[in-house]
């Protein structure tokens, strides 16, 4: 199913830049949901997304079975390691594929698809592969993670004007979504919040511009390695629910590797779906120009030619679930 597209319309006048125009198209895909069983709408859920669809799917699970007032719901462990995969993957493909290109240096587009082929090898086999791509392709030091001075990840730190040593690890426990239930609040600007905590050194601070590029690259860097660990260790992966038993109202939160995911359902008669609503990272970053205008304004680019590339760098960094572009004109 086509899962939308995103542009982002720029121009650059009188030797400055114009305001931006975003336009972000997104299938109704919640509307599909309105009156059919909650069985249905969980397992459909993720057919519908081409990436993260294993978060969605637990999202679903979390919110539905909240409304239906089921309390310990939790994911089997062969669900556990799909997401944990599918969060790996993710991160992998932008840091290996996407990144380099924008950067313009070579991207180690083999090293990935052999990776990839991996991914339903034996526990051993898929350990030593993953080992293999942080080591050779992005250029990690095998005894501290950190990147090695002449490695991909160096080189791409290195153009994003970006220190080498990756960020001290950020606390990424979920906030609890049992507050957005209340009538008079909004889930999104909740989540937002959240998203705002960018790692700096060793402490985690607010800040009203989402994190540049550099930081960006970075911290998707240590994510991987922390899925890559977790992926080891059998972690639960990170996820939240709540709801109003009054109602029949369940909310379902997980971490993407894009953001925070929420779900929402309220059941009727029938365990039917009266309502459902889904909070996506790139439903909120991209609903207006107004995060990736101030991510280009902190970037502060002095020239037309400076400006383009910033903007694709922000876009990178903002990092959006559907296919994008960019549409440039110059007067």
């Amino acid at each position: 199913m086509n899962t939308g597209a995103l542009r982002v319309q720029a121009r650059w006048a009188a030797g400055r830049l114009e305001p931006l125009q975003v336009e972000l198209q997104r299938p109704a895909v919640t509307s599909l949901f309105q009156g059919q069983p909650a069985a249905q709408v969980q397992a459909s859920a993720p057919l519908f997304y081409s990436l993260c669809s294993q978060a969605q799917g637990l999202a679903a699970g979390a919110a539905l079975a909240a409304a239906r007032g089921e309390a310990n719901w939790t994911p089997s462990p062969a669900c556990t390691r799909a997401l944990w995969l599918e969060a790996l993957h993710e991160h992998l493909w932008r840091l290996l594929l996407d990144w380099p290109v924008a950067l313009g240096l070579e991207a180690p587009r083999e090293a990935f698809a052999i990776w990839r082929k991996c991914r339903q090898a034996d526990p051993a086999s898929f350990a030593a592969a993953t080992r293999q791509l942080f080591e050779r392709a992005l250029g990690l030091d095998p005894g501290t993670g950190q990147p090695r001075p002449e490695g991909l990840a160096a080189r791409c730190l290195s153009q994003l004007q970006h220190p080498l040593t990756l960020p001290a690890h950020d606390d990424d426990a979920l906030p609890d979504p049992a507050p957005w239930l209340a009538d008079d609040q909004d889930p999104a600007a909740g989540m937002s919040g959240q998203e705002t905590a960018a790692a700096d050194g060793a402490n985690s601070r607010r800040i009203a511009t989402p994190p540049g590029p550099g930081l960006a690259y970075a911290r998707r860097l240590l994510q991987a390695l922390e899925a890559w660990q977790a992926l080891g260790t059998e972690q639960p992966y990170p996820l939240r629910s709540a709801a109003r038993p009054d109602r029949r109202q369940g909310l379902g939160l997980t971490r993407t590797a894009r953001g925070l995911l929420l779900h929402e359902a309220v059941l009727e008669a029938g365990d039917r779906v009266g309502c459902y609503r889904i909070w996506a990272p790139t439903d909120r970053l991209f609903a207006d120009a107004a995060p990736l205008t101030r991510l280009l304004q902190a970037l502060a680019p002095e020239d037309a030619g400076a400006t383009r590339r910033a903007l694709e760098l922000a876009i990178l960094a903002l990092d959006p679930c559907v296919p994008y572009g960019i549409d440039w004109t110059e007067n």
